[in-house]
């Protein structure tokens, strides 16, 4: 991203091609670049704003996912079924192993297409 100088340079360019393409006075281009760049100012200034929340929401949702995971894993428990897919399924050698870590997890061994989501 080019940097506040660099688009300030970009900006008074774009306005003088317009003023130019316009015929409008350097006053009239003064304020339409005022009146532009406020705009712009506003909007990226919201822009960041919703961003930093955004982020401190997603910050929140990992340190709990991360505090969840720590409790689930403290407690030896594994939450999630094992899914095969078709292909995987019909080896006999990924099936059998599979099917041993879903007996050792306590949990369910679903095959896609079947009973499992894909």
């Amino acid at each position: 991203m080019a940097d506040a100088k660099t688009q300030e340079e970009l900006f008074d360019g774009l306005v003088e091609k317009v003023a130019a393409k316009l015929g409008t006075t350097d006053k009239l281009s003064e304020l339409m670049r005022d009146v532009v760049h406020e705009q712009v100012t506003k909007s990226t200034e919201a822009l960041v704003q919703k961003n930093d929340e955004l982020l401190t929401e997603l910050r929140g949702q990992k340190e709990t996912s991360d505090q969840l995971a720590a409790v689930l894993k403290d407690s030896g428990t594994q939450t999630k079924d094992i899914i095969l897919d078709r292909d995987d399924a019909c080896d006999p050698r990924r099936y059998q192993a599979a099917k041993a870590e879903a007996e050792k997890a306590g949990v369910r061994l679903l095959i896609a297409g079947r009973n499992a989501p894909a």
